[in-house]
C-alpha cells in the first residue's frame, strides 16, 4: 500500500506546483503587457462655407492651412461651394496638388470630377497629378472621362502615353468624352502629331477619320507622312478621308507632287473643294501640275473652287498664262461661242495677271475674232 501512496502522493505535489507556476506566470504577465487602447475614429473636417473661401482669397499659407476643410467642399451637394473650392485651390496653386490628386481615386464620381477640374485649373504647375489624371479616361463615369481629357489638354504635357490614351477616347461612345478627348490633342499641338500619324497607316482602325481632321489643324505632317496620305488620297469608302488627306499633302510642297498629279488624274468630283485649295497651296511649285490641271479642269462642267482653281496659274506666272490659253483653247473648240462662266473666269484671271499674260493675246485675239 505504502508504495502505491507514496508515488501518488508525489505526483500530486508536482502537479500542485505546475498550477502555481502557471498561475504566477499569467498574473505576472497581465501586471507587465499593457494592451493597447482603441482610439476612436478621428471625425473628418467639417467642410468651408461659400463665405469662408470668400475670406480666404489672396491669403495664400492662411489658404494652405484649410487644404483638409477645402477637399472636403468636394463631398457636399452644394455645386457653387464645390466651384468655390476648385477655384480657391488654383490659388494655392502647387501646394496644392498632391491633396487634390490624392482625391483622384475617390468613390464619389463627382468628387473624382471636381478633382479633375481643379487639377485643370492649377495648368501646367500641377503635371505631376498627369498619371492619376491619365487613369481617369478610363472611369467608367462618362462625365469624369471627359473631364479627364479636358484636364490632361490643360496641364499640357505631351508624352507618348498621354496621346495614346487620349487617342483611344476619339472613339468614345459618349460624344462629349469624344470630343474634349479631340480638343485636348488639338491642345497639345504639332508634338501631339508626330505620335498620331502611325494610325492613319492601319486601315482597320476606326480612329483614322477623326485623327486625319485633327491633323489638319496641327500644322504641316513630316515628309515620311506623304506614302500614307497619298493612300489615302485615294481612299474609296471616305470623302472625308479623302480630302483631308489631300489638304495635307497641299502643304509639303514638292514632295506632294506626285501624289497631286495621281489625284488629277483619277479624283472624283466632290473632291474639287479640297482637291483644289491643295494645290494652290503649293503655290510656283504648282507650275508641274500645269496641264494635268488644265486637262482636269477642260472636263469638268463645274469649278465648285474656282478661285483656288485659277490660283497655280496665276502663280506660275508666264508659263501660267500660257497654260490658261491653252486651256481656254480646248473649251471653245468643246463649246463654241458664247463664252460660258468657265471660260469667263479664265479671262478674269488673264486680266490680272498683267504682262505675263501677254502670251495669251493671240488665242484672245481669235476667239475675238470667230465671235465677230
Amino acid at each position: 500500500m505504502k508504495r502505491i501512496v507514496i508515488p501518488l502522493a508525489f505526483v500530486g505535489a508536482i502537479v500542485v506546483l505546475l498550477g502555481v507556476s502557471v498561475f504566477w506566470f499569467v498574473y505576472s504577465m497581465q501586471r507587465t503587457i499593457v494592451l493597447p487602447s482603441v482610439k476612436p475614429a478621428e471625425a473628418k473636417p467639417a467642410p468651408l462655407t461659400y463665405d469662408d473661401m470668400e475670406k480666404l482669397e489672396g491669403k495664400g499659407e492662411q489658404a494652405v492651412g484649410q487644404i483638409p476643410r477645402l477637399l472636403a467642399c468636394f463631398e457636399t451637394d452644394d455645386e457653387d461651394v464645390r466651384i468655390k473650392a476648385s477655384e480657391t485651390f488654383k490659388e494655392i496653386g502647387v501646394k496644392a496638388v498632391g491633396p487634390v490628386a490624392g482625391m483622384l481615386t475617390h468613390k464619389d464620381a463627382k468628387v473624382r470630377f471636381y478633382a479633375l477640374h481643379t487639377l485643370a485649373l492649377i495648368g501646367p504647375d500641377a503635371v505631376t497629378a498627369v498619371e492619376g489624371v491619365r487613369a481617369c479616361l478610363q472611369d467608367a463615369d462618362s462625365e469624369v472621362r471627359y473631364k479627364a481629357a479636358y484636364a490632361l489638354g490643360r496641364l499640357g504635357w505631351c508624352s507618348e502615353p498621354v496621346i495614346d490614351s487620349l487617342s483611344k477616347l476619339i472613339v468614345d461612345g459618349d460624344d462629349n468624352v469624344a470630343n474634349h478627348a479631340l480638343e485636348a490633342l488639338e491642345k497639345l499641338g504639332p508634338p501631339a502629331a508626330k505620335m498620331l500619324y502611325p494610325m492613319l497607316a492601319i486601315k482597320t482602325d476606326p480612329r483614322r477619320e477623326r485623327v486625319l481632321a485633327l491633323l489638319v489643324k496641327l500644322g504641316t505632317p513630316s515628309r515620311d507622312a506623304v506614302p500614307t496620305l497619298a493612300e489615302l488620297a485615294k481612299e474609296p469608302s471616305s470623302q472625308s478621308i479623302r480630302g483631308n488627306a489631300l489638304r495635307l499633302l497641299g502643304r509639303l510642297g514638292t514632295d506632294a507632287l506626285p501624289a497631286l498629279k495621281d489625284a488629277l488624274k483619277k479624283a472624283d468630283p466632290n473632291d474639287d473643294l479640297d482637291l483644289m485649295p491643295a494645290i494652290a497651296a503649293l503655290g510656283p511649285n504648282a507650275k508641274e501640275l500645269l496641264p494635268e490641271l488644265s486637262s482636269y479642269l477642260a472636263n469638268r462642267v463645274f469649278w465648285d473652287a474656282e478661285q483656288e482653281a485659277m490660283t497655280p496659274f496665276k502663280a506660275s506666272g508666264a508659263d501660267g498664262a500660257k497654260a490658261l490659253a491653252g486651256l481656254l483653247k480646248t473649251m471653245q473648240a468643246k463649246l463654241g461661242n458664247p463664252l460660258d462662266h468657265r471660260e469667263m473666269a479664265v479671262l478674269r484671271t488673264l486680266g490680272a495677271m498683267g504682262s505675263d499674260a501677254k502670251v495669251a493675246v493671240p488665242t484672245l485675239a481669235r476667239i475675238i475674232h470667230q465671235g465677230t
